[in-house]
């Protein structure tokens, strides 16, 4: 946080960051900033754990757990016991009354964000709203090849795809053939969802393996301002429970790797 920026204005961008909110130069401001400062990473894990539970708490059917409604129940009957109905004692329940609904809500929010598979991953790179515009554009590109955004200098040729890969990003771009783990590519296309000069490749699942999944992989030169290490799987979770991106930098670009089926993911990664 710059001197000149309150705490106050600080969370509003964290808060704006986990929602997706901030530009794409503003989100790489603060991913900066927290590889820098250790609080506000832990400021940004926080705010987006909570808006991940959130949205899980108002997404799935939820009991509140029986102990917990009679102690709440307890409370409030004993704030409104008063007959008295002057100003005063409206004001007093007024402020009590949306400060239990939200440690209730709270409460509700944290039992969820704990239970869920994967409470304990590392520390997510970008924010649940962004994860969920990666998984909309795989699974709008994946279903009809047609939704990409053509690009007339990269052509639908895995044999001649690499070379032209290297004239637009600047890097050399192999070992795209995913068919060794049962993976055939599809179609290469125009993306901005990692950045500007982004492109995205389609994969389906071979006839031959038990799976009909698709995979998406985004690739984009590395500027060096994403704060990761070289070689190490990064990842990120949208809304739902199998949105998940994997994230890694390697030979002068970053990979960003997400499919149908997260559980195939990894080996995807490591063969690319």
């Amino acid at each position: 946080m710059s001197d000149k920026q309150s705490p106050i204005t600080d969370m509003k961008r964290i808060a704006a960051f986990a929602d997706g909110e901030l530009s794409g130069q503003d989100n790489l401001d603060l991913l900066e900033q927290s590889q820098q400062d250790a609080s506000a990473a832990k400021r940004i894990r926080h705010q987006q754990q909570l808006l991940r539970a959130c949205r899980r708490v108002m997404r799935e059917p939820m009991g509140c757990p029986e102990d917990l409604r009679q102690r709440v129940a307890a409370m409030a009957e004993q704030q409104m016991a008063p007959a008295d109905h002057s100003p005063a004692v409206l004001a007093r329940i007024g402020r009590w009354i949306p400060a239990a609904i939200a440690a209730l809500l709270l409460l509700a929010a944290v039992g969820v964000y704990q239970s869920a598979p994967h409470s304990q991953q590392a520390t997510e790179l970008f924010p649940v709203s962004l994860v969920d515009r990666f998984d909309g554009r795989h699974h709008l590109c994946s279903q009809s090849i047609s939704n990409m955004i053509s690009d007339p200098d990269l052509p639908n040729n895995l044999d001649q795809l690499p070379e032209k890969l290297q004239e637009k990003l600047g890097q050399p771009v192999p070992g795209l053939d995913l068919s060794a783990v049962g993976y055939t590519f599809q179609a290469v296309g125009r993306c901005s969802i990692p950045g500007d000069n982004a492109v995205h490749l389609i994969y389906k699942a071979d006839a031959s393996t038990d799976h009909e999944d698709a995979i998406s992989l985004w690739i984009r030169a590395d500027d060096g301002r994403l704060p990761i290490e070289p070689g190490r799987l990064h990842a990120s979770y949208g809304s739902h429970r199998n949105e998940k991106l994997l994230v890694w930098r390697h030979g002068g670009m970053v990979f960003y790797l997400l499919g149908d089926d997260p559980s195939q993911l990894e080996a995807v990664a490591q063969a690319l």
